[in-house]
């Protein structure tokens, strides 16, 4: 018997061999008789028994183990309103009464237990013939309910305002139907409904006999008017994934903004007698009304009382029980882009025809012949992942993901802060990361368009989140595109990301390139390629001219040898002593008169020291540093700014400004905001070309990205070199 703790829980395990002497020759004084071919067969069964015991071992140490289950257990319990269902065998019964387990896939569940939360919340079914199944995916287990199967709760729940609910599945049949929700035969409900295969809704309704005072139909805007006070976070599926929604009073998250409504819920509105619903609800309908013409496969769900305190514990959650774990048996490959490659960008048949939609489901299929191909695109609208699309079985043991981390109007270091590990880090490997931005990164001065260094200015936003890739997956090889033109003639802001594009991929050795500028300008832009705006790229025309790219940027992927050399991220090659900084107390460890020794503040900028720290706030300023320029003149300078951003407070990212006594176009660059660092401290990097009549050099680190805010600094390195540097700590 072996004892481990995890999490203050005590797991107790018990593995047992084969029942037997331990070798063959006591075996045999035991009095046993038979040949060692025998004994080596009983002893193989023993195995066995310890093997599949290790596994249901493992399982458990796994459910108390998972910190992110651990995390909404704890939040479920925290109020008598609310519950947790994950549908592993352990929890599934065959009869509504929870009495006989579900013991293998395959058999029916007449009961999924809530993990948290009283069993009135356990979902149940009395009719036999209603009943789901216990299936398997990828070692998760689900229930699926085809149409006319469905479930409810053992017994009637309060719904309360504000709450949250939060489902990980996949539906088919009918769109429009109801997947999971609170439903009154007076008509009241919070649902979640399959609006389109490609989008999930959200919607809210109380009727006045159950609220506190009466309230007008209430909708998320884009589901049905009026709209009203739902705060909806949608996820666009393409029929299968995450959903998740909060419902609260008088805001909509979603949609234009804030929108007051004459009858708001308030906190005290709550509605009693209320069932919850597994494929099934309705807007007037009885309790415990079944979708007849939908279906839906159920991987695990929350219902909260109250505003998640920790909403993305409940997203990893999900999204690890929704979708295949990766393994290093697999082949990964990742885009990092902006809406020219994203799939999901623009509703529409036509828009699951674009660029990586294609790579899977045409190229890879192909080229990986074998391979099981999988697409996971991400959905900004939800801030999380679509369920995954298979597009060839191959072998199961061995697959392709291409995940698809393209986000419309998104730069390059959108994933970067505090999605990174829910959106990338989360992977165990990484082969092949295309970079595929620039169209959020246009240029509208015309003299840094015609400037000889104009490839400066965007450079260091793919070289910070360039290094990081590389930092955290060191053997991941990379490719980046080179985008297409604006579609007008002459519109030239495209040039400075072009240059920018071919300044990076020099720097990086092993970098793969490839162009679709190449082709669209040789062309002359046929606005036949390009949609109205002269920007996405025109389905099918503009799409096929990049998949055509794509396709040879993978023949040349395909070509590489196995020991192909990975360049290391650029701050690792060589740190510089502080001595080398050109800037003078550039990590801020001394301080007098309440600012860093050497800097000055600007506008209505303060400084405090936190720990190590430099904290400046302002609403117009930031912290500066004047050093002369005569050494520097006509030549290329790096500025590396690491900051720290907590989770969860109120520290923004900063922005950069670059002066001279002579005047000077500089790195006003933006990071999206709030898309913070991942593990609290992240390098941004910033190059510029010194003016050659420059004498003075200021530079400004801003209190936010425009200047207003509050950021945490720890250091600023600047050496006169086009290789970004760290400090030697």
């Amino acid at each position: 018997m072996t004892q481990v703790r995890v999490d203050e829980k005590i797991v107790q395990v018990q593995l047992r061999g084969a029942p037997g002497p331990s070798n063959y020759e006591l075996w045999l004084a035991a009095g046993n008789t038979g040949s060692l071919n025998d004994y080596l067969a009983y002893a193989e069964n023993g195995l066995q028994v310890i093997a599949n015991q290790a596994v249901v071992a493992a399982q458990a140490l796994n459910r108390y183990a998972d910190p992110e289950r651990a995390k909404i257990i704890a939040e479920v319990n925290l109020t008598s309103f609310g519950a947790m269902w994950e549908t592993e065998k352990w929890n599934l019964f065959q009869d509504a009464a929870g009495t006989v387990p579900v013991a293998s896939t395959g058999q029916p569940v007449g009961c999924i237990k809530a993990v948290a939360g009283s069993s009135n919340y356990d979902f149940i079914m009395a009719d036999n013939a209603k009943r789901g199944t216990y299936f398997e995916s990828y070692g998760r287990g689900f229930v699926r309910m085809n149409a006319g199967q469905g479930y409810y709760s053992r017994a009637n729940v309060t719904f309360r305002d504000p709450s949250f609910m939060a489902l990980g599945g996949r539906f088919g049949g009918t769109v429009g139907r109801t997947l999971m929700g609170f439903a009154k035969n007076t008509g009241s409900l919070f649902q979640l409904n399959s609006a389109t295969l490609g989008r999930t809704n959200a919607s809210l309704r109380g009727s006045s006999p159950d609220l506190v005072r009466a309230l007008a139909n209430a909708y998320c805007p884009d589901f049905l008017a009026p709209a009203g006070p739902v705060g909806v976070y949608h996820a666009q599926l393409g029929a299968g994934g995450l959903l998740d929604s909060f419902a609260e009073d008088t805001r909509v998250l979603s949609g234009a903004g804030p929108a007051q409504v004459a009858t708001p819920w308030v906190e005290a509105d709550q509605v009693t007698g209320m069932s919850l619903v597994l494929n099934g609800g309705g807007q007037s309908l009885g309790i415990g009304v079944i979708n007849t013409d939908a279906s839906l496969d159920f991987h695990g769900g929350v219902v909260l009382g109250r505003e998640p305190g920790n909403r993305d514990a409940i997203v990893q959650w999900l999204q690890s029980r929704t979708r295949p774990p990766v393994t290093e048996n697999d082949e990964v490959i990742v885009v990092i882009g902006d809406s020219t490659g994203d799939n999901i960008s623009s509703d529409g048949p036509a828009s699951i025809q674009e660029v990586f939609y294609r790579l899977a489901a045409e190229d890879l299929v192909a080229r990986r012949p074998s391979n099981c191909v999988l697409l996971r695109d991400w959905s900004r609208v939800g801030d999380t992942f679509q369920g995954p699309q298979r597009f060839s079985d191959g072998n199961r043991t061995k697959r392709t993901f291409l995940i698809n981390c393209s986000s419309a109007g998104s730069q390059p270091g959108y994933f970067f802060g505090e999605r990174f590990a829910r959106a990338i880090g989360w992977l165990p490997k990484i082969d092949l990361v295309i970079w595929h931005h620039g169209h959020n990164l246009p240029v509208g001065d015309a003299t840094i368009q015609a400037d000889p260094n104009r490839g400066l200015l965007k450079a260091g936003q793919f070289i910070d989140t360039m290094d990081q890739m590389r930092a955290q997956f060191p053997r991941a090889r990379h490719a980046i595109v080179t985008p297409y033109p604006y579609g007008a003639a002459g519109d030239a802001r495209i040039e400075p990301v072009k240059k920018a594009i071919e300044f990076v991929a020099a720097k990086y050795p092993d970098m793969l390139t490839a162009s679709y500028y190449a082709p669209f300008e040789a062309a002359g832009r046929p606005a036949s390629w390009y949609l109205n705006d002269l920007v996405h790229p025109s389905v099918p025309l503009g799409v096929s001219q990049m998949y055509a790219v794509i396709q040879g940027l993978m023949t040349a992927y395909d070509a590489l040898p196995a020991d192909h050399y990975v360049t290391p991220a650029l701050l690792s090659h060589r740190r510089v002593a502080p001595a080398e900084n050109l800037l003078g107390n550039g990590s801020f460890d001394a301080w007098s008169g309440g600012v860093p020794t050497g800097w000055t503040l600007t506008g209505d900028a303060t400084a405090t020291k936190v720990g190590t720290l430099a904290e400046v706030t302002a609403s117009n300023g930031g912290l500066a540093q004047t050093i002369n320029a005569v050494p520097l003149q006509g030549k290329t300078i790096a500025l590396t700014v690491t900051q720290r951003i907590e989770p969860d407070s109120n520290i923004s990212a900063g922005g950069v400004r670059f002066a001279t006594d002579v005047g000077a176009v500089g790195d006003g660059r933006w990071v999206d905001a709030p898309y913070r660092t991942w593990g609290a401290e992240r390098a941004f990097v910033y190059l510029f070309r010194v003016p050659a009549a420059a004498t003075t050099l200021t530079i400004t680190l801003l209190a936010g990205l425009t200047g207003a805010g509050t950021v945490q600094l720890s250091r600023a390195v600047l050496v006169e070199s086009d290789d970004p540097r760290d400090l030697l700590v």
